[in-house]
């Protein structure tokens, strides 16, 4: 399971549309994590905005791929 809050929800702006959050900075076009609160449900119910899955972290290697001297 996430661990991250029920109560928010990662979205990406729709293609081609910049997309402002509550405090007046643009959502970056990869998306972020938002409250799923009222503002952002209109954002989604007018499809300004498309929910998505977050991208994923990428695992940290057990070994190092190069030889330290």
């Amino acid at each position: 399971m996430s661990a991250l809050k029920k109560d928010t929800i990662y979205v990406k702006p729709r293609e081609g549309l910049r997309i402002r959050q509550e405090n007046g900075k643009p959502l970056p076009a990869d998306g972020g994590q938002v409250p799923l609160n009222s503002f952002w449900r209109r954002r989604l119910r007018d499809q300004d905005v498309v929910a998505a899955q977050p991208p994923r972290k990428p695992k940290a290697n057990a070994k190092s791929t190069e030889q330290e001297s």
